[in-house]
């Protein structure tokens, strides 16, 4: 900060209380000589005089001290004030006395010691902030590594369970479908007891039919009887004690008949109830056989397709064979005819590979005719 210059007193402390009380012995003359205006003007230019010999006295003890002032400085560096211009009051107080003095450089030494303390602590300050930051960046890191690896076990747990939840749905689709086929051999199994239950009671009507039709010749018999019985009455009473005769025995003869029918009706039932147990065991036999067959038929169709594709196989090689045979055969007559043997060879082989499958079918098929002749 800079001082203004220009005229400046300093006196001695001495000097100042002197002049203070010359200065308040005037203040008091001047009033005294105020209020003694209104009474007597003589003493009241008597008082204002001696006021004004005080005034120069305070004047010239002023003059006496007033110096010229060129202005003052603050120093930036140590803080003391200096004077701008040497000489005068100043001689000993210059700039350059200033900048030459030990407070001065002490202050500069200390100001430069401490701007480089800053900045090697700077310079500290930053490494350790780098290296804080580093740190800082390598958990960021760790913990974005972290959190990747925690998210791609979440994401194989998600596949896992979803897998999970795929093989339970293959699960109970595989299951539903076993119970459809569960229902539909149960369904298939009641239609067929249904059809047999069903031929049972036609054949049940049959023999109702067939006992009713015994039944009315049975009738039948019994009103001729009676149309002879009459007409034996008719011809006359002589015979009529030969006819209660003949109606004894034929009552005794129809009896008998009756029991001997009875007997016949119980054996043709317990008759019909073993024909009926001998047809189901047949039928259950029957469907046995029928699954036994077809598994042979799918077993001798697989031993064809195998022969077949066999016999194609050999087919393409001889072909392939053949047409080297050709190529060779031009170049060379004898291998031709060897390769011709050869081929000769392997069609007989093939001929014969096939005529076991051809007798199996044959055989099948006999088979076949028989279980229909036993039916």
């Amino acid at each position: 900060d800079k001082g203004a210059g220009g005229e400046k007193v300093r006196m001695p402390k001495a000097d100042q209380t002197k002049c203070a009380d010359l200065e308040a012995k005037h203040a008091k003359l001047i009033k005294e000589a105020e209020e003694a205006a209104d009474e007597s003007v003589t003493k009241a230019g008597e008082l204002t005089e001696q006021a004004n010999a005080l005034k120069d006295q305070i004047d010239a003890l002023k003059a006496r001290h007033t110096h010229e002032f060129p202005g003052e400085e603050v120093c930036d560096v140590c803080g003391v004030r200096y004077a701008l211009a040497g000489g005068g009051l100043s001689e000993f107080h210059g700039k350059e006395a200033h900048l030459n003095g030990k407070m001065h450089v002490g202050f500069t030494d200390i100001r430069l010691k401490m701007a480089e303390l800053r900045g090697k602590k700077r310079i500290r300050d930053r490494e350790a902030d780098k290296k804080a930051e580093r740190e800082r960046e390598r958990e960021r890191e760790e913990r974005d590594k972290a959190k990747e690896k925690a998210k791609d076990r979440d994401r194989d747990k998600d596949k896992e369970r979803e897998k999970d939840k795929e093989r339970e749905k293959d699960k109970d689709r595989d299951k539903e479908k076993d119970r459809e086929k569960e229902k539909d051999k149960e369904k298939e199994t009641e239609k067929s007891k249904e059809k047999d239950r069903e031929k049972d009671r036609e054949k049940d009507k049959e023999k109702d039919r067939e006992k009713e039709k015994d039944k009315e010749k049975d009738k039948e018999k019994d009103r001729e009887k009676e149309k002879d019985k009459d007409r034996d009455k008719d011809n006359g009473k002589d015979k009529e004690k030969a006819r209660h005769k003949d109606k004894e025995r034929s009552k005794g003869a129809s009896a008998s008949r009756e029991r001997s029918k009875s007997k016949a009706k119980a054996k043709r039932k317990s008759r019909d109830r073993s024909r009926s147990r001998d047809r189901t065991r047949a039928k259950s036999k029957e469907r046995s056989r029928s699954k036994e067959k077809a598994k042979a038929k799918s077993k001798d169709e697989r031993k064809r397709d195998r022969s077949r594709s066999k016999s194609k196989a050999k087919a393409k090689k001889g072909k392939e064979k053949k047409a080297k045979s050709d190529s060779s055969n031009e170049k060379s007559p004898s291998r031709g005819k060897a390769k011709k043997s050869a081929k000769r060879k392997a069609k007989e082989d093939s001929s014969n590979d096939r005529s076991p499958s051809r007798s199996k079918v044959k055989k099948s098929a006999k088979g076949k005719e028989k279980g229909s002749d036993k039916r």
